[in-house]
């Protein structure tokens, strides 16, 4: 087996799996972590609680099933740039309690670091078989971890030939139909900028006569509204206005009976009689007298 490259669970891998089966509950993986074996390559065993040499662990990436084999799970992990300057031999898988769920045998692979001239990052792939991969189940830090350009494309890719995208409502946001009808009462679309053109154009062109305008309230003493025009000069009615023509008219007929024309009153400036007009109940008089000193 020098030569193969591999992936086994561990003893204790196999009983949490076993136990999270039987209490129909999950085992939390979380962490994977890498080694140089020591300097060369080594058969990894089920017995091993801890990679040989470790040189570097880290939050996992991506767990996910494989979609050729339901019984697959593949493990990710993203060697950042900024590690390195050593070999991987050896990867492991760890679960929340930082127990060693699964162990592989590593392709050599050396990552480089920066300081040396040169950057990379590295994806770390294993593959663990297990009978019923929903008893297992990725725990991760969504502020640590790094996607790869694989999970990107493959998540757009869901998301671009996914259905389940929510519509536009009037109480949420979402996905919505464009419509160029100015006539419908649909309100599960979006009108364009030339549906709204043509419905401004439209009002800006109609008109209405007079008598089809409706919804608007007469006007009254006491609220704002549309009023009838009289022209009459001796109307009692409170409901219509009045117009210019009888303005003047009453105007005239006030302006006819001038003050020197009317039998209300009566300048004396010597003794005489006030002759009491028909109609009158009260009569005042006001006196201006003045004298001289002697």
């Amino acid at each position: 087996m020098d030569n193969e490259f591999y992936t086994l669970l561990t003893d204790r891998g196999m009983a949490k799996i076993a136990s999270a089966l039987a209490d129909k509950k999950q085992l939390h993986l979380q962490k994977m972590a890498v080694g140089d074996g020591g300097g060369q390559y080594y058969e990894p065993i089920a017995s091993q609680t801890k990679l040989r040499h470790e040189v570097w662990r880290g939050e996992m990436n991506t767990l996910t099933v494989a979609p050729n084999n339901p019984n697959w799970l593949i493990a990710e992990l993203v060697l950042p740039e900024d590690v390195g300057g050593w070999y991987v031999r050896e990867v492991g898988v760890f679960d929340d309690e930082g127990e060693l769920i699964a162990i592989g045998k590593f392709p050599e692979s050396y990552k480089p670091l920066l300081p040396g001239g040169c950057g990379k990052q590295v994806c770390i792939r294993l593959i663990m078989e297990v009978s019923n991969t929903t008893a297992v189940t990725l725990t991760v830090d969504p502020s640590i971890v790094l996607a790869t350009r694989d999970y990107v494309d493959t998540r757009l890719d869901e998301h671009e030939h996914s259905t389940n995208h929510p519509d536009a409502t009037l109480t949420q946001k979402g996905f919505t139909q464009l419509s160029n009808a100015t006539d419908s009462d649909d309100e599960t679309k979006a009108a364009t900028p030339k549906a709204v053109k043509a419905a401004m154009a439209e009002a800006r062109n109609h008109t209405h006569t007079w008598n089809q305008i409706t919804g608007v309230p007469d006007g009254t003493l006491t609220q704002k509204g549309i009023v009838k025009l009289n022209s009459a000069t001796d109307s009692t009615s409170t409901t219509e206005a009045a117009t210019p023509s009888a303005v003047k008219a009453a105007y005239d007929k006030a302006s006819a009976a001038a003050p020197a024309n009317h039998s209300h009153y009566q300048f004396f400036t010597a003794n005489g009689t006030f002759t009491v007009p028909d109609g009158v109940t009260q009569v005042f008089v006001e006196m201006l007298g003045g004298g001289g000193g002697g």
